[in-house]
């Protein structure tokens, strides 16, 4: 399967190319529940029920690309199901994250407001990644029509913000080990921690220098010693916090 395939929603025809999904009540139900609930409270049912009409749904397997930086933003994106990493290249470090993607969030807001290309690259972080995809038209209805819609596009155009804002704060004045526990924090806010108390997000020393524009070779003795410090404990990918973290 590639990134270009997609259906709508509520379209039974086109889930029998996809086998993976060719249960969509079940698949649709899963989302429902544990996202438009969530997102959207008492409205949720009404909400989900204008996204059968004109959302498109896609998935992605890891390494690929949602969409370029450059590219033309015809649509906003709500994340279903696994995380994407937002970058753009910076000319001192190489690559920067920007901010990671995960159920419930929305990229492409501003590009949709704006008419304008992407800003950023957007790239599937997880093994895999299901999306729902609404045309700009389609959007700016659901703004009209849904007040809690447009109340959750200003709280992520909010959290977007605030959240670069902190972090270019972080690059220009701390030291490499505070900026390694500012992400640990900013981590664990967003994606919680799992039954052996790490954070939920599979994390490489590489992401973690483009997290906080630093080099691989300063990540990885910064890193060792807030580990000797008893800090931090890395396995597997995984960064457990070995102290009470204020969140």
């Amino acid at each position: 399967m590639t990134s270009d395939d997609e259906y709508h929603l509520g379209h039974k025809k086109e889930v029998l190319l996809l086998p993976q999904f060719k249960d969509m009540n079940t698949r649709a139900e899963n989302f429902k529940a544990d996202i438009f609930n969530k997102l959207f409270g008492e409205e949720w049912k009404e909400v989900y029920d204008a996204f059968r009409l004109c959302a498109v749904y896609r998935q992605f397997r890891s390494g690929q690309f949602l969409f370029r930086k450059g590219d033309p933003a015809p649509k906003v994106h709500l994340i279903l199901d696994g995380v994407a990493r937002v970058h753009t290249r910076s000319q001192s470090s190489g690559s920067l994250i920007i901010r990671f993607l995960k159920e419930g969030d929305m990229a492409g807001i501003m590009e949709a407001f704006n008419e304008m290309p992407h800003q950023y690259n957007a790239m599937v972080h997880s093994k895999e990644l299901s999306l729902c995809s609404l045309d700009r038209a389609s959007f700016l209805d659901l703004l009209r029509d849904f007040p809690v819609f447009g109340m959750q596009v200003m709280k992520q155009v909010d959290r977007d913000a605030s959240f670069i804002e902190m972090r270019l704060a972080d690059i220009r004045s701390q030291r490499v080990v505070d900026r390694i526990e500012g992400m640990m924090r900013a981590m664990s806010e967003k994606f919680g921690l799992d039954d052996a108390g790490q954070i939920d997000l599979d994390i490489t020393p590489s992401n973690i220098a483009q997290m906080i524009g630093a080099t691989r070779t300063t990540v990885y003795r910064s890193l060792k010693q807030l580990e000797e410090e008893g800090v931090l404990e890395i396995k597997n990918h995984r960064i457990r916090p070995m102290r009470p973290m204020a969140i």
